[in-house]
């Protein structure tokens, strides 16, 4: 079973490229806001989060972004 559909992957895939590019250049920092912008515009959450998921002003917590973040990069971002 995986979190992400088909979908996801493929437009997570799309990243892949400026993914690597970010981590060569130790860009990182700006390369997650732009896919989590372009993430949550294409996917937003539809399910009630719990108000430990979300900030008062129902963006992602920063636990959440590292969830996220860490599931991009083990299962979809590859580092080879």
């Amino acid at each position: 079973m995986t979190w992400s559909t088909a979908v996801q992957r493929e437009f997570l895939s799309e990243w892949r490229a400026q993914f690597r590019e970010a981590r060569q250049k130790k860009k990182l920092g700006e390369f997650w806001p732009l896919l989590y912008s372009e993430w949550f515009k294409r996917f937003p959450e539809t399910e009630d989060m719990s108000t430990s998921a979300v900030t008062t002003k129902g963006t992602p917590s920063t636990r959440t972004v590292s969830i996220y973040k860490r599931h991009l990069l083990q299962r979809h971002l590859p580092l080879t």
